[in-house]
C-alpha cells in the first residue's frame, strides 16, 4: 500500500506537535517518530519527505538510481531500513523545526511591524501628554496671575514677576478672553486641563508599557529564530551524512515479489531501454526482457545467495561451469569454447566461461561489451554494463515488437528451446510488477510483444538404438 501525502502530512504535524518553541536545548522534549521505519519502506513517502527540506536533490545525486526505480516500494535486508528511518527522523525533525521556525519569523514579522507602531503610538501619546502638560502649566500660570491682580489690583502683566512660563502663558492667554472670563471660569478650566493632563500621562504612560511588551516578545523571538536556524543547520548537516548510507540501503534493498531483484538491477534493465530507445529505436526492447533474462541468468545478481553491490557488482562473482561440452542446467551439452580471455574475467585459462549477472561469454563479450554505467570500462561482472550488451544483443536479431522474433532474439542468446521457455515464464513475473508513475515513463508503459505467445516445443527426444538382430544359422 503506498503511502498518501496525507499520512506524510500526519507524520509531519505529530513532529510539531511533539516540539517545543523553547529555546533552551536542555528542556526541549526529544522528539521519536514511530512511524519512520513504516515511511521509509515507501521510496516516494522518502521523495516527498526530503522535498519538504530541500534535500530530493542531493538523495536523487547520491541514490544514482534511474527515475522510475526511486519511488518503489522495497523491503530491506539485515536491518538495514534502520539507515533509512534514521534519516527519514532526522528530516521530519527537520521539518518540525522548519515549520516552527517558518512560524517564528512570521511572527517576528507581525511584532516587527506592531513595534514600529507602538513606537509611534509613544511619540504621539509622548507628544500630546507635553501639549497638554504645556496648556495646564499656562492656565495655572494664568489663573495664578488673575488670582493676583484681583487681590491686589495690579495689572496681569505683573505675573511676569512670578517668574511664569512664558510660553505657556501665551498659550493660555490664546484660549481665553481675560475681560470675559470670570476667575471661577479660570479655575474650572485649570481643573478640566489638570485632569486631561492625568490622562495624558496614563495614555502615555500605557503606550511605553505596550512598547516595552511587544520589544521584549520581538526580542524573545529574535533569539528563538536564531537558536532554531541553528538547529536547522546542524538537523540538515546531519541529515546530509546520512544520505550515502540510507541511499546504498535502498540500493540494494529487494523488490517485494521479484525473488533477487533489486533497485539497482531493475535501475540497470530500465536505464539500458532507456538507451536503446534512443540509438535503436526499431528495437522495441522492454526492460521486463532484460530482467527476465537477468532473472534466469543470474537471478539479478544474487545467484548463489551473493548480493548485489551498490556499485552493480555481485558481491561474489557469478561464473558459470566451464564450456567444455558438458551437460547444462537445462541438461543440454554445452559448446566446447577454449580460453579466450586468458582467464580475465572467469579465472579460467583453459575454458571459456559465463560470466556475470546476464552471462556472457568472454568472446562474445569481446564483441557485444558495453559500457552502461560511464565509468569508462566495460565490465560483464557490473550489471549496467552487462544489461546494456544484453541489449545490444538482443537487438542485434531485429525489431522485438512480436513474439515470434522476440522468440528468436530469446533464443539467439542461449541457444535452448527450454530456456526460451524459461525466460518467457521470467517475464509472466516481471509483468506483474508495477512501477511508479514519474515523469517521461512513456517506455514504462510499453506492451508486451504483440500477437498470440506460441511455446517454442521441446526437442523430440532421440530415437532408442535398435537392438542388433542376430544371425541364425541353419
Amino acid at each position: 500500500m503506498r503511502t498518501s501525502k496525507r499520512a506524510i502530512a500526519m507524520a509531519i504535524g505529530l513532529s510539531v506537535m511533539a516540539s517545543t518553541t523553547t529555546v533552551d536545548a536542555q528542556t526541549q522534549p526529544e522528539v521519536r517518530f514511530p512511524e519512520a521505519e513504516v515511511l521509509a519502506s515507501d521510496g516516494l513517502a522518502v521523495q516527498s519527505i526530503l522535498a519538504d527540506v530541500g534535500l530530493d536533490a542531493a538523495w536523487r545525486s547520491t541514490l544514482d538510481l534511474h527515475p522510475g526505480v526511486r519511488p518503489l516500494t522495497v523491503q530491506y535486508r539485515d536491518g538495514s531500513e534502520s539507515k533509512v528511518a534514521d534519516l527519514i527522523r532526522t528530516t521530519l525533525e527537520l521539518s518540525a523545526t522548519t515549520a516552527e521556525r517558518d512560524e517564528t519569523v512570521t511572527e517576528l514579522r507581525s511584532t516587527a511591524v506592531e513595534l514600529d507602531e507602538a513606537f509611534e503610538r509613544e511619540r504621539r501619546r509622548e507628544i500630546a501628554r507635553n501639549q497638554a502638560d504645556a496648556y495646564f502649566q499656562g492656565i495655572h500660570a494664568l489663573t495664578q496671575a488673575v488670582a493676583i491682580d484681583s487681590f491686589t489690583g495690579d495689572d496681569p502683566a505683573a505675573a511676569a514677576l512670578l517668574g511664569l512660563d512664558g510660553k505657556a502663558l501665551t498659550i493660555a492667554q490664546r484660549n481665553f478672553e481675560l475681560t470675559n472670563t470670570t476667575l471661577e471660569e479660570m479655575f474650572s478650566q485649570r481643573t478640566q486641563a489638570e485632569e486631561d493632563l492625568d490622562e495624558a500621562i496614563v495614555a502615555y504612560d500605557a503606550a511605553v508599557a505596550r512598547r516595552v511588551e511587544v520589544e521584549s516578545a520581538h526580542e524573545a523571538l529574535v533569539e528563538q529564530a536564531a537558536s532554531l536556524n541553528a538547529q536547522r543547520r546542524t538537523l540538515d548537516a546531519a541529515a546530509r551524512t546520512m544520505l550515502p548510507d540510507a541511499a546504498e540501503a535502498f540500493t540494494v534493498a529487494a523488490v517485494p515479489g521479484q525473488t533477487g531483484l533489486t533497485p539497482k538491477a531493475l535501475s540497470a534493465y530500465l536505464t539500458a531501454e532507456a538507451t536503446s530507445a534512443e540509438i535503436n529505436p526499431g528495437c522495441h526492447i522492454s526492460w521486463r526482457t532484460l530482467a527476465a533474462i537477468g532473472s534466469v541468468e543470474g537471478l539479478h545478481g544474487e545467484y548463489g545467495n551473493t548480493r548485489m553491490g551498490v556499485d552493480g557488482r555481485p558481491a561474489d562473482l557469478i561464473v558459470g561451469i566451464a564450456l567444455n561440452g558438458q551437460v547444462d542446467n537445462f541438461g543440454e551439452a554445452t559448446a566446447n569454447l577454449r580460453d579466450t580471455d586468458g582467464g580475465r574475467y572467469d579465472g579460467d585459462p583453459i575454458f571459456d566461461r559465463a560470466v556475470g549477472p546476464m552471462q556472457f561469454i568472454p568472446q562474445t563479450w569481446a564483441t557485444w561489451g558495453r559500457d552502461g554505467d560511464g565509468d569508462g570500462e566495460r565490465d560483464p561482472h557490473d550489471i549496467d554494463d552487462a544489461a546494456l550488451a544484453a541489449a545490444a544483443y538482443l537487438c542485434n536479431y531485429g525489431s522485438l515488437r512480436d513474439w515470434g522474433s522476440w522468440s528468436a532474439a530469446i533464443f539467439g542468446y542461449n541457444h535452448s528451446a527450454a530456456y526460451v521457455n524459461s525466460v518467457k515464464a521470467s517475464l509472466d513475473r516481471a509483468l506483474q510488477l508495477r512501477l511508479p508513475d514519474f515523469e517521461g515513463d512513456e517506455q514504462l508503459r510499453q506492451s508486451t510483444p504483440y500477437g498470440a505467445w506460441v511455446p517454442i516445443p521441446e526437442p523430440e527426444p532421440e530415437p532408442e538404438p535398435e537392438a542388433p538382430v542376430s544371425e541364425g544359422t541353419g
